[in-house]
């Protein structure tokens, strides 16, 4: 016979089991405008972030297509085993401070804005990837800026392996840099306020 407490168990389990599971999508609060780039040859694998800034052009960290043999394709809108969208890209360019510009062969579902004015000394920015260990989740983290340094930005938060690429965004949701490189309790980003980028099509 069931005690008490037995029986509000028993009742709890059975409520659960009647009430339908809440539908989750992955794309609740996942920006359709990054996505995991990634790059899969004979004896390299490896992924990074990228994210839009036009219909056709997307931009990542230099870094990521070193040594690159083979196209990288990029699933804008990732999260755990879902995308909005599938673009490979069609050309590389390295436009100097570990920026690259990618061009895609076909339209992306959406695009952020560069914009024209930097991140200044204390500015709230937030970063936006993949990093490790949820490579699989599009992660958002607040990442202030402590001071520009030499055409970056050094920011007062670790980023993990994964973000690269990712854009740091200003409280108008605008790109002001691209994740680069990071340390033991900062992050460098390249400042890419004013940067003008286009791939035709």
């Amino acid at each position: 016979m069931l005690g008490l407490m037995g029986l509000r168990i028993a009742l709890a389990a059975a409520l659960l089991m009647a009430a339908p599971l809440p539908s989750v999508s992955a794309e609740e609060g996942v920006s359709a405008a990054i996505g995991r780039a990634n790059y899969a040859g004979f004896r390299d694998r490896r992924h990074c972030t990228a994210f839009a800034v036009g219909p056709r052009t997307v931009i990542t960290a230099a870094h990521c297509i070193d040594g690159l043999g083979g196209a990288m394709t990029i699933l804008f809108g990732y999260d755990r085993g879902e995308w909005q969208a599938e673009a490979v890209t069609v050309s590389a360019k390295d436009v100097g401070q570990d920026v690259a510009v990618l061009c895609l062969g076909r339209d992306s579902p959406a695009s952020l804005t560069i914009a024209a004015d930097g991140a200044g000394p204390g500015a709230a920015t937030q970063l936006v990837g993949y990093g490790k260990p949820r490579v699989h989740a599009q992660q958002r983290r607040d990442c202030p800026v402590m001071a520009p340094v030499g055409g970056d930005l050094l920011l007062r938060c670790p980023a993990s392996p994964g973000f690269s690429g990712g854009p740091l965004l200003n409280t108008d949701g605008e790109v002001v840099g691209v994740m680069s490189r990071t340390g033991r309790g900062t992050s460098y980003a390249a400042d890419v306020a004013g940067l003008t980028a286009d791939c035709p099509g």
